[in-house]
């Protein structure tokens, strides 16, 4: 079944999320994401690049617009310079960088999301701990090898 669930992840359309203006991407996500628990991967150029898993789909990608919310913006701001705090900062990177990650995020990189209401965390560490790893988790805290 879990193989089944990431085939049907990694085939579902990929889509562009407009982060760069509030009233756009707050509209569109209405339109779009479901408030249920799921499995969300991050594309770039095609490549699984970042995977997450929630509670509530709608709030994690709500939670893309803060920096202070969500590891994948201050990993994208760090790329050139270190500007942005890791680990559950209180601090939004500087305000040019959090432009710039909203241009990148709407730009270079698009989303494919699916309910799944059981075993997300699985689902999860498996596309993590598969061959290419996506390049924005973290994955010496995954059970990747055990």
């Amino acid at each position: 079944m879990i193989n089944e669930k990431i085939k049907e992840l990694k085939r579902s359309p990929k889509r562009s999320i407009p982060f760069l203006e509030k009233e756009k991407t707050v509209e569109w996500m209405n339109n779009h994401i479901p408030k249920k628990p799921g499995v969300y991967l991050a594309f770039e150029k095609g490549v699984i690049v970042y995977v997450g898993e929630t509670g509530n789909l709608y709030k994690r990608f709500k939670d893309l617009r803060d920096t202070r919310n969500h590891p994948l913006r201050v990993k994208i701001g760090n790329k050139n310079k270190k500007e942005c705090k890791e680990g559950g900062s209180r601090q939004k990177c500087p305000k040019p960088i959090e432009k710039k990650i909203d241009r990148w995020l709407t730009k270079r990189m698009k989303f494919t999301w699916l309910h799944i209401p059981l075993g997300r965390k699985e689902i999860e560490e498996k596309i993590i701990c598969s061959s290419p790893k996506p390049k924005y988790n973290h994955e010496e805290i995954r059970r990747c090898g055990l």
